[in-house]
């Protein structure tokens, strides 16, 4: 049948072709074809395939795996449409109800490895997409009236309307970016007399642009817009099982290692997007190539990146993607084109160097006052791999180091600000309490199918045995929290804050089809991505857990964000808190005089202004969690403009200054990019006003003792 259907192709028409060649020429068609087809339907598959082996992996590995039933769909279904639409501006009404009536089949098709609803999906958005671009195009050269009273309301969660309700929506949208741009300019210009719609107009199209290049963004994603709404319909299967769950691209995984890591391959420079969504540098990290280079400062856009003879436009991806294109480990070069504050562009080349992540650096500091009080930093318990891939000289050591440095300086008492660490490495933690506590259990770790094992301090002696405050807040999670358990357990610190995370989970990263294996093995080929995995949780000594509860501070200082929830209990797959029953040997210290020092410290709240600002601005925040209106009427919104930034905080007048420990005293002098760094974290440090409230609080405990 096939040879006959050949023969009409003018090639196989030619009379001095045998039948033997025509066949054999046939036969090589056919393999083609198949060869074609299998190709197309091994693409085809690959997105209900990865699908199929996360949650086979889960099934096996995750600490506590959910059953893939119509619970589990209905979860992938609401963080999918989070990803794809957080905020309400592309999916109607009428999209929501049509999809959710596919939405229970998405467990079965998982399963058996169909992606019907992930292609009704894709369909319906790439509609959606096309449709917003051309809306916007609409707006572009036609001047909006910001003299009439109108008003955006910012939702806390999308609500979607009908297709008029999203055209007048988006219209707002552009007319607060364009008002938002408007006003953020010079103090000159914001403080002269309002102009007219005219001058409105040109920040207008700078709006619609940034909204387009966000739509272009979709589509320059790596393998097309189709791939961007699978990764986000696989990332929303992991999340399914628990908040902290992960599917990781790659580059993900090598963008993940690195902000974890102390020291890391690195061009130097930190990104942000702008107003205009442009990616700008905001920070050089001193030292670095970047840094080194003189040609780069904070401001510069980056527009394009050429590596290994391949060009990447950085006009219009997303700060996740040029994020993790930049610290993919096989770009060891790059040229940037960078356009500078005064509009002219220019190319650099640079060459990735070892650089120390300054975000996750230890730093300590001397408070000299009444009482000349030490003061670390951790931002993270990070670790540190050599050559041989072991971990060695992470936190833990550098904790050690620093605090026989500061011990040399005669300090009454140490403060260790653990604010806004989000945890890392369990070990460090565990390492890190041992140095405060003399031996013991430290907590209790707890992995699938295992026993609970017991976490001890393994080596004697401590090296700091002072008085020691602990500040937290709500960013205080996972390894942070056990390590502040450990110590407020013990009675060997005061813990001074807010309630913390409330996160006990502890993940690891595995191959996608680590179902396969009985032990994980981190590196393999075959598998076209990575998962961040739950495989364990960690308790007290006394087995209980702090998870979505979080540790309770032992003196509490109002925030900002007090109204707000914004910890592990706000998520709606956070695992429940439960119990282990382990037997432990831990032996706390005398009681601290907590009483007293919480009575002292509520009248130092009372009396100090900053906090009466702080609860207000709390109360603020609060009253505007489920909408804010902002209004529309340029005049309006530059009073709103005008007001004081909610998250800032007035500066603090601090009975004490701050100096680099004598070891660093004179490399600061002499190291500009050393320099730079210490002086800006004690201008920090000056400003801090719960630094101050935990210097007079460890004041009057060395007073009481």
């Amino acid at each position: 049948m096939l040879l006959k259907l050949t023969n009409k192709i003018p090639f196989f028409k030619d009379k001095y072709l045998s039948k033997q060649c025509k066949c054999q020429l046939t036969a090589l068609l056919i393999v083609c074809l198949l060869i074609f087809t299998h190709s197309g339907q091994a693409q085809k598959t690959s997105y209900q395939k990865q699908a199929y082996m996360l949650t086979k992996t889960a099934a096996k590995h995750h600490y506590k795996p959910r059953p893939v039933d119509s619970v589990f769909s209905h979860l992938v279904f609401q963080k999918f449409i989070s990803h794809l639409d957080p905020d309400g501006l592309y999916f109607t009404k009428k999209d929501i109800q049509h999809l959710q009536r596919a939405k229970n089949a998405i467990a079965d098709e998982i399963k058996n490895e169909r992606k019907d609803f992930l292609d009704l999906t894709t369909q319906i958005y790439t509609q959606k997409i096309e449709f917003v671009d051309s809306l916007l195009h609409t707006f572009k050269d036609t001047p909006f009236n910001y003299n009439v009273n109108d008003t955006l309301v910012l939702y806390d969660k999308a609500r979607h309307t009908d297709k008029q309700g999203l055209m007048k929506r988006w219209k707002k949208m552009i007319k607060y970016y364009a008002l938002t741009a408007y006003f953020d300019q010079t103090d000159s210009v914001i403080n002269s007399e309002i102009s007219g719609n005219k001058h409105l107009s040109a920040f207008q199209n700078r709006a619609v642009d940034r909204w387009l290049c966000n739509l272009k963004s979709k589509y320059n994603h790596e393998g097309g817009l189709e791939a961007y709404i699978a990764s986000r319909y696989l990332k929303s299967i992991a999340s399914a099982y628990d908040p902290h769950s992960s599917y990781f691209s790659h580059t993900e995984e090598q963008a993940f290692n690195a902000s974890i890591s102390k020291r890391s391959l690195s061009f130097g420079f930190q990104l942000i997007k702008n107003d205009f969504g442009e990616l700008e540098i905001n920070t050089l990290i001193p030292g670095s190539p970047a840094w080194n280079s003189n040609a780069l400062n904070e401001g510069d856009v980056l527009l394009n990146v050429s590596t290994a003879g391949k060009s990447k436009d950085f006009t219009c991806i997303s700060y996740r993607e040029a994020v993790s294109f930049l610290k993919a480990e096989d770009i060891e070069k790059a040229e940037f084109t960078v356009r500078k504050k005064n509009g002219k562009e220019f190319k650099i080349a640079l060459r990735k160097a070892k650089t120390e992540v300054q975000q996750n650096l230890i730093s300590s500091f001397l408070l000299k006052g009444p009482k000349n009080l030490g003061y670390i930093y951790l931002p993270t318990f990070y670790t540190h791999t050599n050559n041989q891939n072991t971990f060695s000289g992470g936190s833990a050591d550098d904790m050690a180091r620093e605090l026989i440095r500061l011990k040399r300086e005669d300090i009454s008492g140490l403060i260790i600000d653990l604010r806004n660490n989000g945890g890392g490495a369990i070990k460090e933690a565990v390492l890190m309490a041992g140095l405060f506590i003399n031996h013991g259990a430290l907590g209790i770790v707890k992995t699938r199918d295992e026993d609970p094992q017991t976490l001890k301090d393994m080596n004697r002696g401590t090296i700091y045995r002072a008085p020691l405050i602990i500040l937290v807040n709500k960013f205080t999670a996972s390894a942070a929290e056990l390590f502040i358990a450990a110590l407020q357990d013990y009675n060997r610190a005061i813990i001074i804050g807010s309630q913390t995370n409330g996160k006990s989970s502890m993940q690891t990263i595995m191959p996608l089809n680590a179902y396969k294996q009985d032990v994980i093995v981190d590196k393999n080929n075959d598998t076209p991505a990575s998962l961040k995995l739950t495989i364990g949780a960690f308790y007290r000594v006394d087995g209980s857990s702090f998870q979505k509860g979080g540790i309770r501070p032992d003196i509490s200082l109002p925030t900002i964000y007090d109204s707000l929830n914004i910890s592990e209990s706000a998520y709606l797959t956070a695992l429940e808190p439960d119990s282990v029953n382990k037997k432990t040997y831990f032996y706390p210290s005398r009681p601290l005089p907590i009483k007293e020092l919480q009575a002292l410290s509520k009248k130092y709240v009372r009396n100090d202004t900053t906090f009466n600002i702080i609860k207000q601005r709390s109360n603020f925040l609060s009253e505007k969690n489920t909408n804010y209106s902002i209004p529309l009427n340029q005049q309006k919104f530059n009073s709103l403009f005008q007001q004081n930034n909610l998250f800032e905080i007035p500066d603090a007048n601090v009975p004490f200054t701050v100096e680099n420990p004598s070891y660093l005293k004179g490399m600061s002098s002499v190291h500009d990019a050393t320099k730079e760094i210490y002086e800006d974290n004690m201008n920090e440090i000056q400003r801090d006003i719960y630094i101050k409230q935990a210097y007079l609080i460890m004041r009057d405990y060395i007073n009481l003792k």
